[in-house]
């Protein structure tokens, strides 16, 4: 009985981390393009021309999204190294340009 409880307790954190690290919503998108894809090819109104145009166009953002959803960082936290710290990725909130001064009389 004990190892049922750490088997979903295990299995518990294991879906948090992926939620954590957002394999979750990247997850969502494929399926979203691929059931996106389905409704092209199964579509009356378009040509074979333009079905295959659309797949191909839809087959590779799955393919990109494949590697976005194994890349163990979420998009756009982390800058690249640095040449001073090669080893060390500097991730942190997303950078942001700063604010604009408010242009205008007073």
């Amino acid at each position: 009985m004990m190892v049922y409880i750490a088997l979903a307790f295990a299995v518990g954190l294991f879906a948090i981390g992926l939620r954590m690290i957002g394999v979750v919503p990247r997850a969502r998108r494929v399926f979203g393009d691929a059931n996106q894809a389905l409704r092209i090819m199964q579509a009356p109104d378009l040509s074979d021309d333009q079905k295959a145009v659309r797949i191909r166009s839809a087959s590779l953002d799955m393919f990109g999204a494949f590697f976005a959803i194994l890349s163990p960082l979420p998009p756009f936290s982390c800058r690249p190294p640095s040449l001073s710290s090669p080893s060390r990725l500097a991730c942190s909130t997303p950078v942001r340009p700063p604010p604009r001064a408010p242009t205008g009389a007073s």
